[in-house]
């Protein structure tokens, strides 16, 4: 009954991260690395949705094309990028 009412939570408007010494405002469409806070490497993309849990970026790669990636927010960083040109 729930899933038929329930509305997606993501927030609209500014995400706000932690990044370097203060608070950095981010909004959907903003180029970002999301790098796992123990190792691994970093992904890049396009900020397209968030909610307490998760983050979603537009990730683009050659070998598969444009992909939606789901990170948790627990354990991942998210930092601002500056966009590299292909």
């Amino acid at each position: 009954m729930f899933a038929r009412s329930g509305v997606p939570r993501n927030y609209t408007g500014v995400l706000w991260v932690f990044w370097g010494t203060g608070w950095s405002p981010l909004q959907r469409g903003d180029w970002v690395c999301v790098t796992p806070d123990d190792y691994g490497n970093p992904v890049h993309g396009a900020i397209l949705a968030w909610t307490a849990d998760e983050i979603v970026i537009r990730h683009q790669d050659p070998s598969v094309g444009k992909v939606n990636v789901h990170f948790p927010r627990v354990g991942f960083d998210v930092a601002p990028a500056q966009r590299l040109a292909a």
